[in-house]
């Protein structure tokens, strides 16, 4: 899984992709203890995910899941892992409204592979709410 602060996930690193670890104050400007990952992402197959309060269902979390696909690497000058993410529901704009419309905040992450299932295992298992934003 990845998250937008430097974690990052070894196994998702294509075959003779790059791989670094920087100290934290490289992605933030601030001295702040710990290090990031930076490293490539394999293409295909992931799911983006979130954790929310729904105040209108539940007063609990809510377990949230968005499938698609990674795409090419953007070149930025961000020093952390990053890709293009497509949602897999069209129009893409639809997808995000519902996305954000769901409660996500923009700090989600990603995983590889199509999780929509696996996610709604778990949130039975945790007794939590899910939504699957592909099937609205």
């Amino acid at each position: 899984m990845i998250a937008n602060t430097g974690e990052g996930d070894w196994g998702w690193v294509p075959p003779g992709g790059r791989s670094i670890i920087r100290p934290a104050r490289d992605h933030s400007g601030r001295e702040v203890p710990g290090v990031v990952l930076q490293h490539e992402l394999r293409q295909g197959p992931a799911t983006m995910l979130a954790v929310t309060l729904d105040r209108t269902n539940s007063e609990r979390l809510t377990l949230l899941a968005m499938e698609g696909s990674v795409g090419d690497m953007p070149q930025t000058s961000l020093k952390i892992t990053q890709a293009w993410f497509q949602t897999s529901k069209r129009p893409s704009t639809l997808a995000m409204e519902n996305w954000i419309g769901a409660g996500a905040t923009h700090h989600g992450a990603l995983s590889a592979g199509h999780l929509a299932e696996a996610v709604t295992w778990v949130s039975r298992l945790a007794k939590l709410p899910s939504r699957i934003v592909a099937h609205d």
